[in-house]
């Protein structure tokens, strides 16, 4: 299989690449060569599903150890160490529900504006795109390559893939 090296799964892939030679930069202290170089050329398609996986679980892993650094630094001492005055507690639950609220408020406004972005391309579409065009070939898109990894897996047989084509969204 060959995939469009422009394709979001295929981007995601060598970002978890990076991800994963960053991982092991920081926690060992040697120095290894770039996995995304090493796989520019191609992989295997249970290789690509393994990366992805990887790398995400090592994203998530390290941001919670941030998110863990910061509700050590912020909210433990007030846990730990007991406000003396009604004030203190009041200041800060206030604090808190205005955190929320900016959070609420910043996640309204990304729906919003994700929103009002999609009804506008979806505008656009229909406004410049010929609807009698048929689709030649189906695309390699990331379902269709979680299908094949299944049957890959089912089978003890993963295909090659190469990152070249230009034939998948």
């Amino acid at each position: 299989m060959t995939l469009n090296p422009n394709a979001w799964f295929v981007k995601w892939f060598f970002w978890s690449c990076h991800m994963i030679d960053h991982f092991w930069l920081t926690q060992s202290g040697r120095f290894y060569s770039s996995r995304a170089k090493k796989y520019k050329n191609g992989t295997n398609l249970c290789h690509f599903f393994r990366t992805l996986l990887w790398g995400s679980l090592m994203t998530v892993a390290v941001a919670g150890l941030y998110l863990y650094g910061i509700f050590v630094i912020l909210i433990l001492p007030f846990i730990e160490f007991q406000t003396r005055s009604i004030f203190e507690v009041i200041g800060i639950i206030l604090a808190i529900l205005a955190g929320l609220a900016i959070l609420v408020g910043s996640i309204w406004g990304l729906i919003h504006v994700f929103v009002i972005t999609l009804e506008r391309i979806r505008d656009w579409r229909e406004a410049n795109c010929d609807k009698s065009i048929e689709k030649i070939k189906p695309k390699l898109g990331f379902i269709f390559l979680a299908m094949e990894y299944l049957r890959a897996i089912k089978q003890r047989i993963c295909p090659l893939i190469s990152f070249g084509g230009t034939d998948n969204a």
